[in-house]
């Protein structure tokens, strides 16, 4: 992976991301809900604030 794989993403609105993590942590909503509540867009020539790499088995 070199930088040019790596793209920011943000929320449009900080506050409807507080919102569906709330939301999510009481069991009102799904993650599958999540994305259209939170609005993310992507920001191509920003720096990302962190990033991370991750992966999963099934075990």
């Amino acid at each position: 992976m070199t930088q040019e794989d790596i793209c920011d993403f943000k929320t449009k609105d900080p506050r409807s991301l507080v919102k569906a993590t709330m939301a999510r942590r009481k069991g009102q909503i799904g993650d599958g809900q999540i994305p259209p509540i939170v609005d993310f867009v992507l920001a191509p020539d920003a720096r990302p604030l962190v990033t991370y790499l991750g992966y999963a088995r099934k075990g």
